[in-house]
């Protein structure tokens, strides 16, 4: 009998012990680290565009390589191109020279110079009405063969102009200042017309899209501040400014599409990131912007 009461006195007092335990933890709780009550985003460019030739050709030189920085401008590719110079020249030279009007010109000329003869000759009755008229005539169209001469060398500008712009589309540039983010094609492969060939993307700023829930929109509105940092990183996070959100929130999560834009100076965060996102004014400690880089 003792045994039997010593036994249940150990079980309550076991018992006891695990409720005790478990009130001491239930309102003493361990701090939580930063960021543990966010959201999980993605990095993505700002910009991204992949370059394609508008014409079809054989790829002649690519000058940069993925990972390279490139200002908008700079030559990403150049397409094999000696028949467009070879015509740019013949039309150039068309332009330039001014041979045709000025035979027109001295045509006119003589031409003015006979019919104020004829008409002389016809006021003092020693010329005839017909050779008066055909002198008229003659002028007339030595006039028309000078308006001529003006209006091919127009032309010969405008092709000129067509021929310039056939030559610089088989230069691909950079259409903004960026990244290379990847090559399709490399030197001497042949392309297609409209097919990609080289990739840029802008990573400053870079963008952060995220799924808020719609408990924690209000502090997540247009322009406000929010704390980010990539998941699989030790940098520390960093304030990036609210500047869209969706009009339409998804009826199965409850949540609403939020991005939202962050300095990246020198592209040390990349595009693809799994990120932590948190509204700074969401409750909980806010976290103190870093320069780029800072944390590591």
């Amino acid at each position: 009998m003792k045994l039997l009461l010593l036994g249940l006195v150990g079980v309550v007092s076991s018992t006891a012990i695990v409720e005790v335990t478990g009130i001491a933890s239930t309102t003493a709780p361990a701090r939580r680290p930063p960021f543990d009550d966010g959201m999980i985003g993605v990095s993505i460019p700002s910009r991204a565009a992949a370059v394609a030739p508008e014409p079809a050709g054989t790829i002649a030189t690519m000058p940069l390589a993925p990972g390279q920085t490139v200002r908008a401008g700079d030559i990403l590719c150049t397409l094999s191109a000696r028949l467009q110079e070879l015509e740019v020249q013949r039309l150039a030279a068309l332009v330039a020279s001014d041979i045709d009007a000025r035979r027109a010109g001295i045509g006119l000329d003589h031409m003015t110079a006979r019919q104020q003869r004829q008409r002389e000759l016809a006021a003092a009755a020693v010329g005839s009405e017909a050779a008066l008229a055909e002198a008229e005539l003659e002028r007339e169209l030595a006039t028309i063969a000078v308006q001529t001469a003006a209006l091919q060398r127009e032309l010969a500008s405008n092709e000129l102009a067509q021929a310039q712009e056939r030559l610089a589309q088989r230069t691909l540039r950079a259409p903004f200042d960026g990244v290379i983010a990847r090559r399709w094609r490399q030197s001497g492969e042949a392309v297609e017309s409209w097919q990609p060939v080289v990739e840029v993307v802008a990573l400053d700023p870079l963008w952060i899209e995220f799924e808020c829930p719609l408990a924690q929109l209000p502090a997540c509105g247009l322009g406000a501040s929010v704390s980010v940092r990539p998941t699989e990183s030790k940098d520390a996070a960093r304030p990036a400014t609210v500047v869209f959100v969706a009009p339409v929130a998804t009826t199965a999560t409850g949540t609403v599409t939020v991005r939202a834009a962050l300095a990246n100076p020198g592209s040390d965060w990349r595009a693809g990131l799994k990120m932590m996102v948190r509204c700074n004014d969401g409750g909980g400690e806010a976290v103190a912007p870093t320069p780029p880089g800072g944390g590591r």
